[in-house]
């Protein structure tokens, strides 16, 4: 398991009472999300099988809800599989490794959404509402928990 960190790494890191993974601190944060996501995958053995990539900003996702993403993608190695709320398809979302090459090539802050479209046929959409939760600043916070 691979924690990248990026714009408030340091205060969010002294937060962390234990991971049980390696934790990246990316200093490129700035570039966009996709370069997060390529930081991700530069720090992962080389016989990784797939890549489930999970925002830290959607606070209501569940450990059952990534569980059952896992299993359909176990059932389904080849596809990826996606949360989708609403008109949304997105994070968490779960990539084999054919797609790592085309990842790595991503630049900006819209993350895989290229992949997610370009492949759309080829993405099983796992109903997720919890992922449209995406807190971005106070206010959003606010609203989720107050």
């Amino acid at each position: 398991m691979t924690l990248v960190l990026g714009a408030n790494a340091k205060k969010i890191y002294n937060t962390l009472p234990s991971f049980p993974g390696e934790i990246i601190v990316h200093t490129e944060w700035a570039e966009g999300l996709s370069s997060s996501l390529c930081a991700a995958l530069k720090n992962i053995p080389s016989n990784t099988a797939a890549i489930l990539f999970v925002l830290g900003d959607q606070p209501l996702i569940t450990q059952k809800e990534l569980k059952n993403l896992h299993n359909i993608w176990k059932n389904n190695t080849t596809r990826i599989v996606a949360a989708e709320y609403g008109e949304n398809i997105g994070a968490p979302c779960i990539f084999p490794c054919s797609y790592f090459t085309e990842l790595q090539s991503l630049k900006g802050d819209r993350g895989a959404q290229a992949l997610l479209k370009k492949y759309y046929s080829q993405v099983l959409r796992v109903t997720m509402n919890s992922a449209s939760i995406d807190i971005d600043t106070p206010a959003d916070l606010y609203k989720v928990y107050i």
